[in-house]
Parts: structure tokens; sequence; C-alpha cells
């Protein structure tokens, strides 16, 4: 939902009525479908998209039900096979969605979206209603204190889970929401241009930099995004790296030749960094997928960046000793 924050916190000071709109089970569509969630402004306007828009006339009639009534709504949808494909969907489908007046969604989902927490949505049906739980407590009220209790339970423990995202229980169903992946690049080049491209067709937020300017992003960047340095600049280079490895960032990269990397470490040893957290660095960047073209590099490292925010343990070019395009 990150790229929903801003239009919502626009929309906020503006005095703008709006709704959110989420799916809460679906069944089809196709593999990969990212998010299911946008927001939607009183005129009509929107941000984010659902089912790549193939349901945009039926939610528009769910979104002035919402805020008619000023409560939350919930939609039935099905997208004819002919209709999904004709959208860039994989197949049809049928899918429970909840539209909800912005005045009604809890403060604390965006303050969560906005720190780049992972929470729970849980979600009654009938009567439609949202509770939020995460590290912090909880926000929302499901309108039933029993049926609250079991969805904080059901809540922490999904939480905790690593592979499992949704549970459904009666007409109570739950969600982990994990921040969209970031990467933030310093420096240029065709792979960078290429990581673009990648990270797009991931779902993946994709922000670049070049200048001095790019320390005070990357010294924000938070637990749900990553770092790659491409920038070959002597000073600006292990300027990065140094302001990653102080950042909340779960994944610190650089691209260059071996001999590349040895001479950023050094750098980042006379910058007072320790040998521990310059061994952090993804350096050569990328898994050693056998790549020739920027296009096959970008993709060996949005691989490892993936690797390493599920917690596989696969080899990267940094953990060789060859050649790293061969």
């Amino acid at each position: 939902m990150r790229e929903l924050l801003e239009t919502v916190r626009k929309w906020q000071a503006e005095g703008t009525l709006g709704v959110l709109v989420r799916a809460v089970d679906v069944q089809g569509f196709g593999a990969g479908q990212y998010g299911n969630a946008q927001v939607v402004a009183e005129a009509g306007t929107r941000s984010g998209t659902v089912f790549r828009g193939v349901s945009d006339t039926e939610i528009d009639r769910g979104v002035s039900a919402a805020l008619s009534a000023g409560t939350p709504q919930v939609l039935q949808l099905t997208v004819s096979e002919p209709d999904a494909i004709a959208s860039g969907l994989s197949c049809g489908g049928r899918a429970t969605m909840i539209v909800e007046p912005l005045a009604l969604v809890s403060a604390m989902l965006w303050e969560a979206v906005a720190s780049g927490q992972t929470f729970v949505l849980a979600t009654r049906l009938d009567p439609a209603a949202t509770m939020l739980i995460c590290a912090e407590g909880i926000g929302g009220s499901l309108g039933d204190d029993a049926l609250q209790t079991r969805a904080e339970e059901l809540g922490r423990t999904l939480l905790g889970e690593s592979r499992q995202s949704r549970v459904v229980e009666g007409d109570l169903f739950l969600e982990r929401i994990a921040p969209r992946t970031r990467i933030v690049t310093v420096g240029g080049g065709e792979v960078v241009q290429a990581l673009l491209d990648v990270g797009a067709s991931l779902g993946w937020l994709v922000e670049r930099s070049a200048d001095e300017e790019a320390i005070d992003l990357v010294e924000s960047l938070g637990g749900a995004d990553a770092l790659v340095v491409t920038s070959h600049h002597p000073s600006l280079g292990p300027a990065a790296l140094a302001a990653g490895l102080a950042s909340n960032a779960f994944f610190v990269g650089a691209l260059g030749s071996r001999r590349t990397q040895q001479r950023r470490a050094e750098t980042l040893a006379g910058l007072g960094i320790s040998a521990d957290d310059i061994a952090r660095i993804h350096g050569p960047v990328g898994l050693d997928l056998g790549g020739q073209t920027p296009a096959e590099s970008a993709l060996a490292i949005a691989a490892e960046i993936l690797a390493v925010r599920s917690g596989r343990n696969i080899t990267g070019l940094r953990d060789g000793t060859g050649p790293i395009n061969s």
C-alpha cells in the first residue's frame, strides 16, 4: 500500500472524500496479482489498481454506496475469461472486495505503511468491518468482542509466519501485508535502467539517484528497502554504502568487479566502517546466474534481493572467486 500513501495524505489535507478498496478473498485471475488495492476519490480519481481495472465500473458503484451510506460495503466481483484476458490477466475469477470510507480507516494503518511495518488486516464481512493488528497494537474494531479477541490471536500468529500469509475462519478473513519492496539505486548505467524494468515487473518500487542528494535518500531507507550502488565515483559510492549500512535497509549491494569491491572496502575501512559491516555488502551484487547483458545482470540483482528478503541462502557473486561475467 506504499504507493497509495501519498495520495491518501493529499486527500486528507484537502478534505477530499474517498474510499479504500481492497481484495479480501480472490479465486482465479492467475498468479502474481500484487496488492489489489486502490483508493478512489468521490470524483472518481483513483490511485492504485485492482485486477488491472477490469472491474472499475462495478467498484465505482460500491464507492458511491460506501460514501453515501458512510459505512463499509462488500462487493462480489466475477470476471469472465475473455474480459480478464483482454485486460492482461491470466484468467477469469471471482473476488470478494471491501470498500471502506477513508474516514473509517484506522490511522494506525497509514502509520504502519509509512514506517514500513508488516501488519495483519482482519476483515469481517457481515457486518463489514476491519481491524488492524501490528506490533504496536490494534486499530479499528470488528464490532464483536469475542470475534475481535479471536482475530487478534490469529493475527499475532500470522505476524510471526514466514510463509503463510492468509487465514480464513468462517466469514473472518486475515491477511498479512508486508511493505512493498523498494530498491534505491545510486549511480546510473544500463543495469539501472534494466533494474527499473525488472522491478516494475515484480511490482517493486525502484528509485534512482546519481548525485550527492542521494545520501539523504539512502539514510532514510527502512526495513523493506534495498540499496544498490552502481556509481564508481571514488567518494559517492563509498559514502552511499556507508549510509546504507547505517540505515535500516535489509539489503546493501554494490555493482562492480572484485577489484572495485576491494577498493571500496579499503575506502570504507578508512571511514571507520568495521570489517563486519563491510562484509554485509553484497558485492559484486547479484546471484551467480552467468548473466552477460545489463538485463541479465538486473535479473540476477533482483533475484538476490528476493532471496535475501525471503531468507533463502543462495550463492551470490560475492561468494565466488572467478570472473563475474562468465
